[in-house]
């Protein structure tokens, strides 16, 4: 099962893949719309890869062999005392595994019993990746096992993001014995998952990308992958998704969205929750200040009109219904 706060989608999807590549029995549950094999895909009963997801500490509830960590943040906070929960969920979590896969890099993954750990940047992790290549935010990289050189990946999913995510899927799936050229091909057979910097089409000549960027860590990720890929100027139209981690998160939403040159923030994505000015992304759009705000498509419409042109790029941001919206713009801007 693959946990963390970020990753842990597209870390699943590569599972599955490399289980496909390798033709065992397997079935996997994807929390998003994997490019080549949807959100679900039941092909035997082998092996099984889920995700875990930290809400309401649903992942505690999900027994399984080998359990993945990619990384631990302040998210879903309405359901926590404080970050120390967080954590200490996340750790209660990998404590009933057989072994843990985590990452080397996150200090609040640091001493983990009976851990396998990978990373970038910590030379002491147990899988490393080495002389990373980036070609338009593609990235290639070295898979170093226990200090021994195995082999090259080179991904075709957008982001260095995606390197930790390959990493887990190839520490997690080398602990059940898949072969190097199994994992290999598995993780580069995987183009993606739907809403990950999602390239949906040119509109006025300008490139319209969705992502479910809705935290500010991976609001900042995404934004500096934009910034590599675009040939003109950048465009961003952001949804905040739930009240609650608006108002938990203001500081750095604020910190996040304020590098941003030219931001539209459109009305709250509320899920579950009521209404909470606090949190509200009119409040957000004025503590951020020198942005737009929007509460109608109608109106982001006419920015897009009267803004954008050839060359540049128009990002959407957010896990609510932007990215429908993003489709029905689309679909009448074209």
């Amino acid at each position: 099962s693959v946990a963390g706060s970020h990753g842990k989608t597209t870390c699943t999807a590569m599972c599955a893949h490399i289980f496909e590549a390798a033709k065992v029995p397997f079935t996997a549950f994807i929390g998003g719309e994997d490019r080549g094999l949807s959100n679900f895909s039941s092909l035997g009963n082998e092996y099984l890869v889920t995700e875990a997801c930290e809400y309401k500490k649903n992942l505690l509830y999900i027994p399984s062999k080998i359990k993945i960590v990619l990384n631990i943040d302040k998210d879903h906070m309405e359901c926590y005392r404080d970050f120390s929960e967080v954590k200490e969920t996340f750790r209660n979590f990998l404590s009933s595994a057989e072994t843990a896969v985590v990452c080397a890099d996150d200090p609040h993954l640091i001493g983990v019993d009976n851990a396998v750990t990978f990373g970038i940047e910590n030379p002491e992790a147990d899988y490393l990746a080495k002389n990373l290549k980036n070609e338009k935010e593609r990235y290639s990289f070295t898979v170093y096992e226990f200090g021994k050189r195995l082999c090259r990946i080179r991904l075709r999913s957008v982001g260095r993001c995606n390197v930790y995510n390959a990493l887990a899927a190839f520490a997690a799936t080398r602990l059940y014995g898949f072969s190097v050229q199994e994992i290999k091909r598995g993780l580069e057979s995987f183009l993606g998952v739907k809403r990950r910097f999602e390239e949906i089409g040119r509109i006025y000549g300008a490139l319209a990308v969705c992502d479910y960027a809705h935290h500010p860590k991976e609001i900042l990720s995404t934004i500096k992958t934009a910034q590599n890929v675009c040939e003109g100027s950048l465009y961003v139209i952001f949804q905040p998704h739930t009240y609650s981690r608006t108002k938990t998160l203001m500081a750095e939403f604020v910190d996040a969205l304020r590098k941003i040159e030219n931001l539209a923030i459109y009305k709250t994505y509320p899920a579950r929750e009521y209404y909470d000015e606090t949190g509200s992304a009119k409040t957000l759009a004025d503590n951020v200040g020198g942005c737009l705000y929007f509460e109608r498509i109608q109106e982001v419409k006419s920015w897009i009109k009267r803004t954008i042109k050839a060359g540049d790029m128009l990002l959407f941001l957010g896990a609510g219904d932007v990215y429908f919206i993003a489709g029905r713009i689309f679909d009448e801007m074209k």
